[in-house]
């Protein structure tokens, strides 16, 4: 019985032997395929499986300049409070000045001469007052002439104002020996619903 070499090999064509390291068949010269195994051959060291792409390096953040300053933090804190302060004074002024009215005189006429006062003219000091408001003032009337007079009536001609609530002094004496008379006229001023800044008129009938 024939026992092979191990080390030899057999020809896939005709099943001759073949010797170890043989390229071709001796009997029927048939390329012998190169063995993976054995001492014939020299084994293929199997590839490693290709997976997947290696992801690229992380890219780094920029640096961060970290939280800001106190003393800038501060500063900024103390101008913000400085813009609001100007901005709450600004609208306060402005809306003082639309809501307000002043009056800074209050003059006297008299076109009939009543006590003297259209020769002898007077005029009272001013107030300040919200628009649309009623004002009640209490006026001492003289009276110019050596005679008695009396006051029948009070008016207004400066646009916006009214007079109400009237009530007239009586009779006032003369003005005599080198001391004058007064009496007591007391209204109520009513006001425009608008500002105003300027003389009112009164007139005196």
């Amino acid at each position: 019985m024939f026992t092979p070499d191990v080390a030899s090999q057999f020809c896939m064509g005709c099943g001759a032997p073949l010797p170890a390291g043989a390229q071709f068949c001796a009997y029927c010269g048939r390329s012998v395929p190169a063995s993976g195994g054995g001492s014939g051959g020299t084994p293929l060291a199997a590839s490693a499986p290709i997976g997947p792409p290696a992801a690229p390096p992380p890219i780094p953040a920029p640096a961060s300049a970290g939280p800001p300053r106190p003393r800038r933090r501060g500063l900024r804190i103390v101008l913000i409070i400085l813009l609001i302060v100007v901005v709450v004074i600004a609208a306060l002024a402005i809306y003082g000045y639309y809501t307000t009215v002043d009056v800074t005189t209050l003059n006297i006429y008299a076109p009939d001469d009543v006590c003297g006062l259209n020769v002898y003219l007077i005029s009272y000091s001013g107030f300040n007052a919200s628009t649309g408001s009623s004002v009640p003032l209490s006026l001492l009337v003289p009276n110019n002439n050596t005679t008695s007079c009396t006051l029948h009536g009070v008016t207004t001609n400066s646009s916006g104002f009214g007079v109400e609530d009237v009530q007239l002094p009586g009779p006032i004496a003369g003005y005599t020996g080198g001391v004058q008379s007064n009496g007591t006229l007391n209204l109520t001023l009513t006001l425009p619903g608008s500002h105003y800044s300027g003389i009112v008129n009164l007139i005196f009938h």
